[in-house]
């Protein structure tokens, strides 16, 4: 998968109402540590800032994995290109 198609993926229509507000936190932490097992992750305030986007890619991250993880409405923050989710 290429950059442009995760930013597209990313830049969709989340739809979180199948998961319960705590656990698309845990499942995405989970879906990403398949693919990077000991990402780097910063928590803040309100949001958790979790592993370069592109590393993602580089790791194999595939384009169900994606929109699985923008459906848990997981993003791509813009200010340090990593993914992010609010919490």
């Amino acid at each position: 998968m290429t950059r442009e198609e995760l930013d597209k993926i990313m830049d969709g229509d989340s739809d979180f109402g199948a998961y319960k507000d705590k656990s698309r936190v845990i499942l995405g932490l989970r879906l990403i540590t398949k693919y990077i097992p000991d990402p780097d992750i910063s928590p803040a305030h309100d949001i958790i800032y979790v592993c370069d986007a592109d590393e993602l890619l580089t790791a194999g991250l595939t384009e169900e994995d994606a929109a699985e993880l923008c459906k848990m409405n997981w993003m791509i923050d813009s200010e340090c290109d990593c993914l992010a989710i609010f919490t």
